[in-house]
């Protein structure tokens, strides 16, 4: 692989498009091993670094980074079909 790819998911735990979502993402990251790294937005030390930054706005969000640059987002939940083509466009 000549490009890193990355994903950053955005959630809340009571967020039920989160909690719908969260065993289609496992699943893909055990299948493709891709990293991807896993923000509370509640959480104390996650308070307004992230969402200034990338312009949160709900939950879910996910934003792939190719080689350390943003280049794809989506926010909501996604079936496995959606995500699968979300990660390899």
């Amino acid at each position: 692989k000549s490009s890193s790819k990355e994903l950053i998911y955005f959630y809340k735990k009571g967020c039920a498009a989160c909690n719908s979502f969260k065993p289609i993402l496992n699943a893909k990251i055990k299948e493709d091993n891709i990293n991807v790294y896993a923000i509370d937005v509640e959480a104390k030390e996650n308070e307004g670094v992230f969402f200034e930054e990338y312009n949160i706005n709900s939950t879910p969000t996910l934003i792939k980074f190719i080689n350390g640059k943003a280049v794809s987002r989506h926010e909501g939940a996604m079936t496995k079909k959606e995500l699968d083509t979300f990660i390899s466009k």
